[in-house]
């Protein structure tokens, strides 16, 4: 019998800050916006190991939570909101047994009791794992895998070139806690003509109460009242296919990696209803990684990245608004089916070399020259609408008696870089 006691503590942490000042005058900023988001997270685990059979080994524990959430915490010029924070606990014991049966052969079972507790909303939960490890020999296995997860904190996020950011938020009634149910199969084959490991997979996964933010709003920025916000109480459907072909090797290694993936969400208030892709769906992602040895001091590698491009909402037109403070309208955007397009395709090309060598005192010494993306590919990184593609397009979105136009914003282009490294 052993034990482990663990203590953590974990904090993630958004600050937005936009100020506009005059560059003629000594007076107060025409704008200035301050935006934080926090979570902090304290977990303490007791965990037991016990071999109780030669063919029977048992794991089992709990897991404590103590949460804080301060979703929305905004400061401008005329407004300030309260200091608003969420405390949620939550209490995980678990058990986990494994068998082992005939020859290379065994199966996982086990389960944990989740409890959650915020405020006025609470929730138990059990979530069952099996797992079966089925051994043909010592070199060819064969997978099935089947568990049920649980999460009490949902992650909003939003996409952009300036604006980017995650936030979390605490599961309640109005955004029940999550659930995912994932079934997988899988082919293990290692030494396949005495050099090559395969690993084929394929899974499917069923999510219920999804939380993201509603049609037509992109952040939470502004709005103490951020519920307001978001909607919950969606699911989703994922499947796909994974493939790995490796080799490792005294001349060189290397492998290939393939993934083929569909991810959906359905929400009743978004999109008319229809299902749409997944903010991050790629359904193509493929990779190559190279390198050799080509004496004892020099090495080289390569690495290709080929994925998908990420889906996004097209503006499919402009209409007028009245304007309070104005007698004209405004004119804006409208847009069409939620994540319907996709932009172009990501890929790029990374090499590098290292020469290692022994200092003056024994030690080892290693140079490395890389090349990121050495072609310049200019891969988006998210696209804006506007008629010029200038620096003001965040900011001046008047599209009165103007055309439409996409443009997409790209960063990292070709980097070399060097390194240098001693070995103490």
């Amino acid at each position: 019998l052993s034990s482990d006691l663990s203590l953590s503590y974990t904090q993630y942490r958004l600050k937005y800050k936009n100020v506009m000042e005059r560059q003629d005058s000594s007076e107060n900023p025409l704008v200035n916006n301050r935006f934080s988001s926090k979570l902090s997270e304290v977990r303490l685990q007791q965990k037991f190991d016990y071999d109780a059979k030669d063919w029977l080994s048992l794991e089992w524990g709990v897991e404590l939570y103590s949460r804080v959430f301060n979703p929305n915490q905004i400061n401008n010029i005329e407004f300030s909101s309260p200091f608003t924070t969420y405390t949620t606990f939550q209490a995980d014991p678990y058990i986990q047994t494994r068998l082992q049966l005939l020859g290379n052969s065994h199966l996982s079972v086990g389960g944990r009791l989740n409890s959650y507790f915020n405020e006025d909303y609470h929730a138990v939960d059990f979530s069952p794992r099996i797992a079966a490890f089925l051994g043909f020999n010592e070199k060819n296995h064969f997978t099935m895998h089947y568990d049920r997860t649980f999460q009490y904190a949902h992650l909003l996020f939003t996409g952009g070139y300036i604006a980017s950011n995650e936030i979390w938020v605490p599961a309640y009634e109005g955004a029940p806690r999550s659930m995912v149910d994932q079934y997988s199969v899988g082919f293990k084959s290692q030494k396949i003509a005495g050099q090559f490991d395969l690993d084929i997979s394929l899974y499917q996964k069923f999510f219920n109460n999804i939380t993201i933010y509603k049609d037509g709003i992109a952040n939470i920025f502004g709005d103490a009242d951020w519920q307001n916000k978001i909607v919950g109480n969606g699911s989703g459907k994922g499947r796909g296919l994974e493939f790995m072909l490796s080799r490792k090797g005294k001349d060189y290694s290397g492998h290939i990696a393939y993934t083929l993936s569909n991810t959906t969400y359905q929400f009743d208030d978004i999109n008319d209803g229809k299902a749409f892709k997944y903010d991050f769906n790629r359904p193509h992602v493929f990779y190559i990684n190279f390198s050799k040895q080509l004496n004892e001091k020099i090495s080289l590698s390569a690495n290709w990245t080929y994925q998908t491009g990420l889906p996004y909402t097209p503006a499919i037109g402009k209409r007028e608004i009245p304007d309070p403070d104005n007698e004209s309208p405004n004119v804006v955007l409208i847009y069409g089916e939620r994540n319907s397009e996709t932009m172009r395709d990501f890929h790029r090309l990374d090499l590098g070399m290292t020469y290692k060598k022994l200092s003056k005192r024994g030690r080892n010494v290693l140079w490395t020259f890389s090349i990121y993306n050495i072609y310049n590919r200019l891969n988006a990184y998210a696209n804006f609408y506007h008629y010029t593609p200038s620096e003001q397009a965040a900011f001046d979105l008047d599209f009165r008696d103007k055309s439409i136009n996409r443009y997409n914003r790209s960063f990292f282009p070709i980097i070399p870089s060097f390194t240098y490294s001693i070995e103490l």
